[in-house]
């Protein structure tokens, strides 16, 4: 990072960054071809889920390469300045990369959509129809790297 005064630098503040956002960015690459799609998402322990149609872009991507990278952001704001040059924005971001599995296991696509809904809202007991469950495709990224900044 080329700024250093503005890395955020411990876990617990990265995910803070994380509990705040309200998107998730997922980049993927296929064949050279970028390709990237805002989600809903749940996050735990360098873990992040979200859900998704049974088929499509996504799907395909992961299965021909599951790298991904990702962004998010929060407490964005404009500062305005009196020359165009002299604006700027004050954010906290975070990115990084990771490795995109299907989850396939009940329990678990449970803990996974636990964590969406805990990202939205503040309902901690929570019952799914088994047959909703079973249809819906939840994807987990499994961080391997994670840095934050932020600008004031």
């Amino acid at each position: 990072m080329r700024r250093k005064e503005r890395a955020v630098v411990s876990k617990e503040a990265i995910e803070e960054i994380i509990k705040k956002a309200e998107v998730l960015r997922v980049a993927y690459t296929n064949n050279q071809q970028p390709y990237i799609v805002p989600v809903n998402f749940g996050y735990d322990k360098n873990t992040f889920y979200f859900h998704c149609a049974n088929k499509g872009k996504k799907l395909e991507m992961i299965d021909s390469n599951p790298y991904v990278a990702f962004e998010l952001e929060g407490n964005v704001k404009l500062i305005k300045g009196q020359i165009p040059c002299e604006f700027t924005m004050a954010y906290e971001s975070v990115i990084g990369t990771g490795t995109a599995s299907i989850v396939y296991d009940t329990q678990e696509k449970i803990i996974g959509l636990n964590h969406i809904m805990k990202q939205y809202t503040d309902k901690v007991k929570l019952k799914y129809n088994k047959d909703l469950v079973d249809r819906v495709v939840i994807v987990k990224i499994t961080v391997n790297t994670m840095t934050g900044k932020r600008s004031k």
